[in-house]
């Protein structure tokens, strides 16, 4: 039963197929594997795996320590807080607003799930805590 031909270890063709096994799995699922609440999922779907998806979630719920970074972009954040994720850094982009500091920001990372997702998933209370600790 066993193949004739060289079997190949195939590492890109592996990792496609568990990014689709994550884009297939309901949020509810997603969450229960990564052991999160739901409301991060759409924060993990941009993840590889599960591993990167628990690294996700981990720079999300774990308040990072504050980060030195110019204040204009954070000011300007705190003005705009009550918009929609996306409208939100759409307004950010539109004034040349600094979106890697407010991600170091809020995660502690200059690396992650998208922004967007970010702000979705924390409560607005929480991002506006993290923003006044690197204020």
């Amino acid at each position: 039963g066993l193949p004739a031909h060289d079997v190949h270890y195939d590492l890109p063709r592996i990792r496609r197929l568990a990014i689709d096994a994550i884009g297939a799995l309901s949020d509810d699922e997603l969450s229960a594997r990564v052991g999160v609440p739901a409301s991060l999922a759409p924060a993990l779907r941009g993840a590889r795996d599960l591993n990167e998806a628990r690294d996700y979630a981990g720079s999300i719920l774990e308040t990072p320590p504050p980060a030195q970074v110019q204040p204009e972009t954070l000011l300007r954040f705190r003005e705009l807080v009550e918009l929609e994720p996306k409208e939100l850094l759409r307004e950010l982009k539109a004034v040349g607003g600094d979106l890697k500091a407010l991600r170091l920001v809020l995660t502690g990372r200059e690396r992650g799930p998208e922004l967007w997702a970010v702000l979705a998933a924390l409560p607005r209370e929480e991002q506006l805590r993290r923003v006044d600790a690197a204020l």
